[in-house]
């Protein structure tokens, strides 16, 4: 997903993580999550899921999940 996807499935209001209650997703989800932006420098736009921050890191040493997604329908 890009950032404004990734950031929607955040609910700013709970932490640990900042997931709406009823959320589908199973397993650990308190790591940072790449998208697909890329910022200006070349670094990967994240999302961390223990608190909803959004973040910038270095692609080449940074090792973050990905959460695949499919198109809607």
């Amino acid at each position: 997903p890009n950032i404004l996807e990734l950031k929607s499935l955040v609910d700013l209001g709970r932490n640990n993580p900042p997931l709406p209650s009823g959320h589908p997703f199973t397993g650990n989800p308190w790591d940072s999550y790449w998208s697909s932006t890329t910022t200006s420098g070349g670094g990967g736009c994240t999302v961390s899921m223990d608190n909803g921050g959004r973040g910038s890191l270095d692609k080449e040493h940074s090792q973050c999940k990905v959460w695949p997604v499919r198109g809607g329908q």
